[in-house]
C-alpha cells in the first residue's frame, strides 16, 4: 500500500518528508537498518545477525507497494533515510 507523501518543517527549518517505501529505497532501508542494529541491543535484530540481504529487502518492499492492507513508511531529510516503519499483517485474528 502507498500512502500520500507529507511534508513537515522542523524547528531548525529543515523538511522532512514522510513517504511509502518501494524496491527503489532498498539499499537505504539496508544501510539504515544495519546502522541503526548496530546502535542497540533493544531491537529485534541485532549487528551479530549478519547484514541485510539486498534482493530480500528488494522483493519485500515491492511486495508491500502492492499490498492493500501492508505498508512502509520513511522519512527523510533531504535525501538522507532518518526513520522507517513497517505495518504488516501476520495473521488475522479476527
Amino acid at each position: 500500500m502507498r500512502i500520500n507523501e507529507q511534508k513537515y518543517i522542523i524547528p531548525d527549518g529543515r523538511e522532512i518528508v514522510i513517504k511509502s517505501a518501494g524496491p527503489e529505497d532498498a539499499l537505504k532501508v539496508k544501510l539504515h537498518r544495519e546502522a541503526t542494529s548496530a546502535e542497540t541491543h533493544f531491537l529485534a535484530r541485532e549487528p551479530e545477525d549478519g547484514q541485510f540481504n539486498l534482493e530480500k529487502i528488494t522483493e519485500i518492499l515491492g511486495s508491500v507497494a502492492e499490498s492493500d492492507r501492508d505498508f512502509m513508511v520513511s522519512a527523510y531529510i533531504e535525501d538522507e533515510l532518518i526513520g522507517d516503519l513497517g505495518v504488516t499483517l501476520i495473521r488475522p485474528h479476527i
